[in-house]
């Protein structure tokens, strides 16, 4: 299954190591630790395995008004964008896939967030995984995976941001599969 995930710059080697790269729990923060742990506990049961490492965040999908740069600034503070963020297409075996709706995580997250707790009695929850949630085109379509073997990167370069871009270059790029990566011209 075709994947794309941010990762830290600092990460590069890591990942350009010939090794199996995996997240350690610490870099999860802790009010979202229980959601998720939760969340690895799904993969887990529709997987079959144990995920001993946090999961690894990637996009099968991104919403149709949605492209790659704006996912991005979205999901890492302005100190890391500075640091270098990177943008890694993967052909992963679909069995390691756990597909879910954005949307769906982000209300569960928040609540979690607000309430301390994780709370999944009610099962409502679910509808995360369902598929009329995962054909939305309004919605992107998030993925865990538990780790990113080295044969799995399709391909790795930079992001840049907006913000980084001198006004008179700035143009729409097209990066791996009909990734949109819009990047607006000056004007």
């Amino acid at each position: 299954m075709r994947l794309l995930t941010f990762q830290l710059a600092s990460r590069a080697a890591q990942l350009r190591s010939g090794e199996r790269y995996r997240v350690s729990w610490e870099y999860v923060a802790p009010a979202w630790a229980g959601a998720y742990q939760w969340l690895a506990g799904q993969w887990q049961q529709r997987c079959g395995s144990a995920m001993v490492t946090a999961p690894i965040w990637c996009w099968q999908r991104l919403a149709s008004d949605s492209n790659a740069i704006d996912c991005a600034a979205l999901l890492f503070s302005q100190y890391e964008k500075e640091q270098g963020i990177l943008m890694l297409e993967l052909e992963v075996p679909s069995a390691l896939v756990l597909l879910s709706s954005y949307r769906f995580w982000n209300e569960f997250l928040g609540e979690t967030i607000d309430s301390g707790a994780v709370s999944t009695e009610d099962g409502r929850w679910r509808r995360m995984f369902s598929r009329k949630a995962l054909k939305k085109r309004t919605d992107n379509v998030q993925a865990i995976i538990p780790y990113i073997e080295p044969e799995w990167i399709v391909s790795m370069r930079p992001v840049v941001f907006f913000d980084d871009i001198p006004s008179q270059e700035q143009h729409v790029m097209y990066v791996g599969r009909g990734v949109k990566q819009q990047i607006f011209p000056h004007e």
